[in-house]
């Protein structure tokens, strides 16, 4: 191939494929496969194939020109600086030409396992290839639920029959959950739709620049602990240790570890480890753009905690954190939060957001002021065998739902009864 092609083709591979509309109003939306057919609107949603760095970075810089991409997890060049290269590798589907990008939807691929348990019985044991997306695609247009759509159809086209897309932290109320909330939506007549578990929190920080007026945004209990962790790190002989270049990424990698290893937190979401070597790979990415943030809590010469981030567009993002479990009664964790938020004051970094990231905890949800409701969702393709693997859950789920509103039902009831008894 010559190279002004090379230069010029940016993407390749795309075919048009979808599902007929079906409501999705009763069970027997599971048993039918829809026939093929196109799109209501032409759609121009393309699979990427970049056939060198150089074209990828190219992309990514047109679509941070054309799009309001606020997040790094929307950002083709930092999420592919994010990826496990053993494990992982990154889809991209995109409503593009050679010089303007009108919308991108990113996915990270990786073999899973969806297992569903009911009362400590596995019910279903399914390896698939998994699509994770962030919340859903980022275009320009408005509204976006058509784009949305045909984004998702287009990112189906390069997913095989065991493969499912995850779409992760949808905020209630985006026109993405609306589009999965709706059993008569274009989206929901294209795929199965399945809820995976109950709606969690995604906690952020609305960012002023200075400590003081976070701290005022807290409620009082919430703001009596925080200033009983700054009393702390006062009174006991603690260091608060920054790195932030490229020449720091060793040395807090070190600490880091050595940190992470003596730490008893939940690593399946990302806490007391630094995950994998994609994550190597993002902080020195990240730290080559002056945007990493890294601290390290040290008691005399020996670290007890770390916590780093770093800085995409207006937005702080906090990606992990740990501390030595044998310090846990000074709380360490509670105390490198606190002292990060006052070297970013001192800083002046121009943020007006910290993100803690979707995955809930306590810890987040006290320290937050600002809290985004959301859920996580499989999309899969309609097909007969589909079919046969979903059917056991969504019946199952059905029951579950119907006998929560009959629970829901009773319990009103017997309010009722009791207020209508009560002596006036």
């Amino acid at each position: 191939m010559d190279g002004s092609r090379k230069r010029n083709r940016l993407y390749e591979g795309f075919r048009s494929t979808d599902a007929n509309a079906f409501p999705a109003e009763t069970l027997k939306d599971i048993l039918i496969v829809a026939p093929r057919n196109a799109l209501p609107h032409p759609s121009r949603w393309r699979s990427m194939n970049f056939e060198s760095r150089e074209a990828l970075r190219t992309f990514a810089a047109l679509a941070r020109r054309d799009l309001d991409i606020r997040e790094f997890q929307h950002d083709p060049e930092w999420l592919e600086a994010d990826l496990d290269p053993v494990r992982e590798e990154m889809a991209v589907v995109a409503d593009c030409d050679d010089s303007h990008v009108e919308g991108v939807l990113l996915a990270r691929v990786a073999n899973s396992t969806l297992q569903y348990t009911l009362r400590d019985t596995t019910l279903v044991r399914w390896k698939i290839r998994q699509f994770t997306v962030h919340q859903g695609p980022v275009v320009a247009c408005n509204p976006a639920q058509d784009a949305t759509v045909q984004a998702l159809v287009a990112l189906s086209d390069s997913m095989s029959a065991n493969a499912a897309a995850y779409l992760s932290a949808v905020p209630l109320g985006s026109p993405l959950h609306s589009l999965l909330s709706d059993d008569n939506s274009l989206l929901r007549q294209k795929f199965y739709v399945l809820p995976w578990g109950n709606e969690t929190d995604h906690y952020k920080i609305a960012w002023n620049g200075d400590v003081k007026s976070y701290l005022a945004s807290l409620s009082t209990k919430k703001r009596a602990n925080a200033k009983r962790a700054a009393a702390h790190f006062k009174s006991a002989p603690l260091q608060l240790k920054l790195f932030q270049t490229p020449e720091d990424v060793d040395a807090f990698l070190r600490e880091a570890k050595s940190i992470s290893e003596k730490s008893n937190q939940n690593r399946d979401i990302g806490f007391g480890a630094l995950e994998n070597a994609g994550r190597d790979s993002l902080i020195r990415f990240a730290a080559a753009r002056g945007v990493f943030l890294g601290f390290t809590l040290c008691a005399g010469d020996a670290p007890i905690a770390y916590r780093y981030g770093f800085v995409y567009g207006r937005t702080l993002f906090a990606i992990s954190t740990a501390y030595d479990a044998r310090w846990s009664e000074h709380k360490p964790g509670a105390i490198i939060f606190l002292e990060a938020l006052h070297a970013l004051e001192r800083s002046k970094v121009p943020v007006t957001l910290v993100d803690l990231l979707p995955h809930e905890n306590s810890f987040k949800r006290d320290r937050a002021n600002v809290v985004v409701p959301t859920r996580n969702y499989y999309l899969f393709k309609r097909s007969f065998r589909n079919s046969a693997i979903l059917l056991p859950i969504f019946l199952i789920e059905r029951c579950k739902r119907a006998f929560a509103w009959l629970f829901r039902q009773n319990a009103a009831s017997k309010l009722f009864k009791r207020s209508s008894a009560a002596p006036r």
